[in-house]
């Protein structure tokens, strides 16, 4: 009785001792992950000769530091870029609006053509699809990508 008694307090002590340096431990490394995400640094960016800066949005941080226009490859195989704002257009700014737009989205077609220029952000060399994933077509599209990936159908 004795020697289970001391088994017990002993994974009790053990257990408090991980919770403790369980949460000195964390503690400093989700105050580092928080710095990390909030002082990522923006990339350069080039200037084109109309003042638009361009280049990859692969290591923006975020949507807001994307350069004017994203490199993109087009349905043509021919690599260009693609307007900021062609992608952002008409955002919604609060929840109903964004309800609005869901509704929108859902009789829209699974993909929208945007052009697709040259670093000038003038000259058209190509076309873009993004796809919308909310389009009642769309459901079709997402079900052959992942049954091509060996994945059942999603509802």
């Amino acid at each position: 009785m004795i020697k289970r008694r001391s088994h017990a307090l002993t994974i009790a002590g053990a257990l408090v001792i991980g919770l403790i340096a369980g949460s000195l431990s964390f503690g400093p490394i989700s105050l580092f992950a928080k710095t990390v995400q909030t002082t990522a640094a923006v990339p350069q960016y080039k200037i084109n000769e109309n003042g638009q800066t361009y280049g990859s949005g692969m290591y923006a941080p975020d949507s807001l530091s994307l350069p004017d226009l994203i490199l993109a490859d087009g349905d043509n195989g021919v690599q260009g870029y693609i307007k900021k704002a062609d992608i952002n257009n008409d955002l919604p700014k609060n929840p109903t609006e964004a309800l609005e737009w869901n509704k929108k989205l859902e009789s829209a077609p699974a993909y929208r053509e945007v052009p697709l220029y040259d670093f000038d952000g003038v000259t058209v060399v190509g076309s873009f699809k993004i796809f919308n994933p909310l389009a009642e077509d769309s459901k079709e599209i997402v079900n052959k990508l992942l049954n091509n990936a060996g994945v059942e159908d999603v509802e």
